[in-house]
């Protein structure tokens, strides 16, 4: 028996004329291998076409599963939309194999045949291009790129870059590590300030030179280890900072009035000169406080800040896990500004700290690499650093070079990935091959092997709650109703911050100040509090095997964390 509150999520699902979901929405589809939940996704897809925004964000084992349904969105004659500026060629025809022989499955089936056409669009144009037969997508896409390319190459240059060289030592021990990174961050933080004397704009009213910035981490614990580090740390004298965390593991209802802040405030294409009246108030109230005449307001984000935040920053510190990720972060910077620009902006850090650690594989998770593809981890050999000077942009990761070198090169690292989804040659359950050429499908195997978001699986689904002025972490439990989980999972309160920390917060956070402001006030006011806490306070660890071994951390202003010195360091 459906829940009433499942019932009408269902009924949107099915009826709602535009739908706008996650993916994971309509991927039943293809991947329910038993019960009935592909059911309602299918009936779905059967009469809607199908739009997948930022395609290439997934994993290659996702791809696999992503191509599955983009076959069967074909087989039922839909239409389907691919949207990503950064797409690999490689991609692009391994959705359109995918596709074309589910509308080969459809046309047989009816006896007629629908005639199979491709749409190239971008900034600059749209092609138009009938593409039934094998071979005619290739130089169809090849005929796109290479115009594409030759117009973003006579766009004004708003993103430069610059690789930050770090000393890496011969020999690491343990007891390193902790110094290491803060070497690391130390890094990171002087070339904050290097960007923002040469990237700033003038406020208006007081002269003084204010900068908002990214610096880019790969992994959440790092994210907060590293805003901890630059809210304690020492700046140069002319410089004031205010900070923020921003990744995934935080609260829901803190998420939401985060990302609804910056949407606001990085929203820029009024600021199109170097003077700038600043109004939003409390940036305002930063800029009229603080006592220097330099301010850099600074987002230390997770790749959560790569896509879909129409964010516009002046400058960014990337520590890479890709070639996608430098491009995808790049879009942040000076996004509603149109000025040419000749500076750098832009600092990838030569290693990440897997790569400073000297891990076998450190461009992974996010990233492309693995124990059997492996690359070169300095950034100053596998990157054109000269390439990144003049301009920062798609171009090479949509246009795939002739001759691949995937040990020497991280940008042709994730060609030969996309090469190696796309081989014609390849059979078995495993790849999109025995799906869409062999009788796999008639199987469970390609799920099994391949299955769509294979970690959210283990994933733990808590709400936080106060009881008597605590907060408290708790999980639905089927016939247990609901369970605090709390200490089963090693979750406590992390450690006050220190008054130079707290007066270097961009926001400050308070979890239990959002509750009450959309509660009713009443006599069963902890009740109302209640509700709302299950409505809006979902948090989420990951792999929940794993969780309870680890000490968690959580904090308004930082999210949940893990203790430092878990398994992660080494």
């Amino acid at each position: 028996m459906l829940s009433k509150k499942q019932a009408q999520k269902n009924h949107a699902l099915m009826y709602k004329p535009v739908l706008v979901a996650t993916i994971d929405h309509i991927m039943g589809a293809t991947e329910s291998i038993r019960g009935g939940k592909f059911i309602l996704p299918s009936l779905r897809l059967m009469s809607s076409d199908l739009v997948i925004d930022e395609i290439d964000d997934f994993s290659q084992k996702d791809l696999i599963a992503i191509c599955r349904l983009v076959h069967l969105a074909g087989l039922f004659g839909r239409n389907v939309t691919i949207s990503s500026a950064t797409i690999p060629p490689d991609l692009a025809e391994v959705l359109y194999r995918s596709y074309a022989a589910g509308l080969d499955c459809f046309s047989s089936f009816y006896g007629s045949i629908k005639r199979l056409v491709v749409i190239h669009c971008d900034e600059f144009g749209c092609q138009v291009m009938p593409a039934a037969r094998k071979g005619d997508f290739k130089p169809c896409h090849e005929r796109f790129i290479q115009k594409r390319v030759k117009n973003l190459g006579q766009q004004p240059v708003k993103r430069r870059g610059i690789i930050q060289e770090i000393n890496r030592a011969k020999n690491i021990s343990q007891e390193d590590l902790s110094t290491m990174e803060e070497q690391y961050f130390a890094c990171m933080k002087d070339a904050a300030e290097q960007l923002h004397y040469a990237q700033h704009v003038t406020d208006k009213k007081t002269g003084k030179q204010v900068s908002f910035g990214i610096i880019r981490v790969a992994h959440i614990d790092a994210c907060v280890r590293l805003c901890k580090y630059l809210l304690d740390c020492l700046w140069s004298k002319d410089i004031s900072v205010r900070l923020m965390a921003y990744h995934s593991r935080q609260i829901l209802l803190l998420r939401h009035e985060q990302e609804k802040y910056l949407d606001s405030v990085l929203k820029r294409k009024e600021q199109q000169e170097r003077i700038v009246d600043f109004v939003e108030p409390i940036v305002r109230s930063h800029i009229d406080n603080c006592s220097t005449d330099n301010i850099l307001f600074i987002v230390v984000a997770t790749p959560v800040e790569e896509v879909g935040r129409d964010h516009d920053a002046d400058w960014a510190v990337i520590e890479p896990s890709s070639y996608r990720s430098i491009i995808q972060l790049a879009g942040r910077v000076r996004r509603h500004r149109n000025r040419d620009n000749v500076e750098p902006n832009i600092a990838v850090m030569q290693f990440n700290l897997a790569g400073l650690r000297k891990q076998k594989v450190a461009f992974t998770h996010p990233g492309y690499e693995t124990s059997v593809l492996t690359v070169e981890h300095d950034l100053k050999k596998c990157l054109n650093e000269q390439q990144l000077r003049e301009r920062i942009d798609a171009v090479p990761r949509i246009n795939k070079p002739k001759k691949l070198c995937p040990h020497d090169k991280l940008i042709d690292l994730e060609h030969c990935v996309m090469e190696e989804l796309n081989r014609l040659d390849n059979a078995g359950p495993e790849v999109i091959n025995g799906w869409i050429n062999e009788g796999w499908w008639l199987t469970g195997m390609p799920q099994y092997i391949n299955r769509f978001r294979e970690s959210s699986d283990k994933d733990v689904k808590l709400f936080a709650v106060f009881e008597d002025g605590r907060i408290r972490f708790k999980e639905y439990s089927g016939i247990n109703g609901v369970v605090d989980k709390t200490e089963i999972y090693n979750i406590s309160q992390d450690a006050a911050l220190s008054p130079l920390a707290e007066n270097r917060l961009w926001i400050s956070r308070d979890y239990e100040a959002a509750l009450r402001e959309r509660s009713e006030v009443g006599e069963d006011e902890e009740e109302k509090l209640l509700a709302v806490a299950k409505l809006y306070g979902e948090i989420v660890l990951p792999d929940k095997n794993q969780s309870s071994k680890n000490e968690w951390l959580y904090s308004d202003q930082f999210g949940l964390f893990k203790k430092k010195g878990g398994e992660e360091e080494l």
